[in-house]
């Protein structure tokens, strides 16, 4: 089995209470443990912060590991990276705002990861492609400027300083709070690609659903489901590609099916 992914939360006399409260609400591939994360080192005064890579560093001797994103009572300390995930300990129980900052943590982690090996001008376009509805929903204007940066990528002089570019402008759109008229944008386009295999009835099911959405009367995982189970029946390769409906997680990556946040 892969090793799961870590949201990190600062390690203080609340950190276990929220990590029992909060891990039954995460997906199988993702573990919640408390980091020790101190503004100051006593020997040298030094600010200690999480680094560029997303590796909480501590005291020295502490062992240094990575974390894919934090949770937080109210916000990010100060001197944290701004392409880091984070969420607040109330709004995890929300189902949608749950599942907005698990796929900010998958993506952040599925780019760390193309990124740790060689990299290349079409594994950062492939991977731009796969998160197509997912920058729609969370911001159009801010994804349409991206699509020019990711054209651009061929000629880029360093691919290394494009993927850091890349990976925190990822970041700030996935960060969004995604509203539902662009969550509804997105998922009425994918409704489309199933329109040539699907009954009338079962077509005005999934409308009404998706509408339900639209109107606040069912949350964003129902829709995402119903155009799961019709991905299941009637499979379609750029569907399965996009991480609007299955986002990234270390066990599909070893061979498992598709991961679902809850």
């Amino acid at each position: 089995m892969s090793e799961p992914l870590i949201i990190g939360v600062l390690s203080d006399e609340q950190s276990q209470r929220i990590v029992a409260g909060s891990q039954p609400l995460l997906p199988a591939g993702i573990s919640l443990q408390p980091v020790a994360c101190h503004k100051q080192r006593p020997e040298n005064n030094a600010e200690t912060v999480l680094a560029d890579d997303g590796t909480i560093v501590g005291f020295p001797g502490e062992e240094e590991f990575r974390v894919n994103g934090m949770l937080v009572e109210q916000s990010l300390p100060s001197g944290f990276p701004d392409d880091i995930p984070f969420c607040t300990v109330d709004a995890l129980v929300d189902s949608d705002l749950r599942h907005s900052f698990i796929a900010a943590v998958c993506a952040r982690a599925e780019f760390d990861a193309m990124c740790a090996q060689p990299l290349t001008a079409h594994k950062l376009i492939q991977f731009h492609s796969h998160y197509k509805m997912l920058l729609l929903a969370h911001s159009q204007p801010l994804y349409r400027e991206l699509g020019p940066l990711v054209a651009g990528v061929a000629a880029s002089s360093s691919l290394n300083e494009f993927a850091r570019q890349y990976r925190r402008k990822l970041m700030q759109i996935l960060m969004l709070p995604a509203n539902r008229r662009d969550n509804t944008n997105a998922l009425m386009h994918m409704q489309g690609y199933f329109r040539p295999f699907i009954t009338g009835q079962r077509r005005q099911h999934l409308t009404e659903t998706i509408d339900q959405y639209r109107r606040g009367l069912q949350p964003l995982t129902a829709a995402i489901d119903e155009l799961r189970h019709l991905q299941a029946e009637y499979p379609h390769p750029w569907l399965a590609s996009q991480r609007f409906l299955f986002p990234w997680l270390p066990d599909a990556q070893a061979g498992k099916t598709q991961q679902e946040i809850p």
